[in-house]
């Protein structure tokens, strides 16, 4: 049992953000930088967003994709699997440029390792940094082959000089490219990010990024760590790291996110976020809550939370804790409420992409729609039972069981209909 004397600080404030007005952007897209699937154009890159440059009428966004059209398969050889149906799909930066009502990619910036290999979103290996232990298939379920250049992308920040900071799920990393998508150096658990972090638990790894005016980055894993397998319905925080690129130092914080909401801990997550000064950052804390889907915008400020680098409690890591009653010493990052963005009409289940104006009124969103492509089981011994793709074994010879028994599913590659849709949201007043 451990035995706490103080309770950890937890303080939540509320706030009225009136809106102004929202624009809908209808974006267009060439087809020469579109994601191309057996003649159909599929665009996905709401993983996330940063403003790239403001003039006096138009504003340049970089917007990112994940690591490609995926989704989930059948387990093979007692592991998950991911369907690629793009196996060579190479994660980019695409720029999108936005005049009045009008949004409109420019050009793509394809994302390349410090060997100048292109990267790919296919798993990286058993056993080597940054592995999920996920089996790839491609969209005939063949296996592929793993890729140690594999990213999984899901944030996004523009540096002062220009250059553009990435953070994956994967490793996971954190990765600095010039202006034209090529590494210039990787930070890793272990080589410039602490070690805790290998406990992400597979593709929950860092999904928001971003850098104060001051230059420090900050990520944060999408949601709990599970240390060593048994804390990932345990802890009642999610972890946030900042890094001084600079000198290398780094501290790490605890959001506490609306535990109550959620039938468990673990179902609370991080979408996105953007700093609007050096201490403030605005970030969307998102998903299936006891009620329903939620996407909240929270205004977190970091100047008063502890770093929890070396914080333990008797010789074991926080996430241990169930209760945050019996945290002691430790001052939790302060969160205000600044909108349900449900509330406005939001239908999405993924805000992944959030970016602010240097006036600090104007917010952008993106949902993340995953390519706008899922996959279909269909089994006639089964349709009636309306079976997932993940309850079927695959042995990888072509033959299926479903608990145990054989089976003859195809599977069929659908539209969900989900296009991606990127909102402006103008606030009366400024945030503080």
């Amino acid at each position: 049992m451990f035995i706490c004397f103080r309770l950890m600080k937890v303080v939540i404030r509320m706030k009225k953000c009136k809106v102004d007005k929202i624009t809908k952007y209808n974006i267009k897209i060439d087809n020469e930088l579109c994601t191309e699937y057996k003649g159909k154009r599929l665009v996905g890159f709401g993983s996330s967003m940063t403003v790239k440059s403001e003039e006096d009428s138009k504003v340049t966004l970089y917007l990112l994709t994940d690591r490609g059209p995926n989704m989930d398969g059948p387990c093979v050889d007692n592991k998950s699997s991911k369907v690629f149906i793009i196996p060579d799909f190479i994660p980019h930066v695409v720029e999108v440029e936005l005049v009045g009502d009008k949004a409109e990619c420019k050009k793509i910036i394809k994302l390349r390792s410090v060997k100048g290999e292109y990267a790919s979103g296919i798993p990286i290996e058993p056993g080597e940094l940054g592995t999920t232990n996920e089996i790839a298939l491609d969209g005939e379920m063949n296996r592929l082959e793993y890729d140690d250049n594999g990213l999984d992308v899901e944030g996004i920040a523009m540096d002062r000089s220009g250059h553009i900071w990435i953070c994956d799920e994967y490793g996971p990393f954190i990765i600095e490219y010039d202006q034209g998508g090529n590494e210039l150096r990787r930070f890793s658990p272990g080589n410039g990010i602490p070690d805790v972090f290998k406990e992400r638990h597979p593709n929950r790894g860092f999904e928001a990024l971003t850098v104060t005016p001051n230059g420090k980055i900050y990520a944060a894993v999408q949601s709990i760590l599970d240390i060593k397998g048994e804390t990932y319905d345990t802890g009642t925080f999610i972890r946030v790291l900042e890094i001084n690129p600079m000198s290398g130092e780094t501290r790490e914080f605890a959001y506490p996110h609306d535990i109550e909401e959620y039938k468990r801990t673990r179902d609370g997550k991080i979408g996105d976020m953007y700093a609007i000064s050096d201490n403030k950052i605005l970030l969307i804390e998102q998903g299936k809550s006891k009620k329903g889907k939620r996407n909240m915008l929270y205004l977190i400020d970091i100047s008063g939370a502890d770093d929890i680098s070396e914080f333990l409690i008797n010789g074991k890591a926080p996430e241990y804790c169930c209760d945050r009653d019996e945290l002691k010493e430790v001052n939790f990052i302060k969160k205000e409420l600044i909108m349900d963005i449900r509330d406005l009409g939001w239908k999405f289940y993924k805000a992944e992409g959030l970016a602010v104006l240097s006036d600090r009124k104007t917010i952008f969103i993106i949902n993340d729609n995953d390519f706008g492509v899922d996959i279909k089981v269909k089994d006639k011994a089964r349709d009636e039972k309306k079976p997932n793709i993940k309850d079927y074994s695959y042995d990888g010879e072509g033959t299926f069981t479903y608990h145990g028994k054989k089976a003859e599913p195809s599977f069929n590659i659908i539209s969900t209909d989900e296009e991606l849709c990127l909102w402006k949201i103008e606030l009366e007043e400024p945030l503080q």
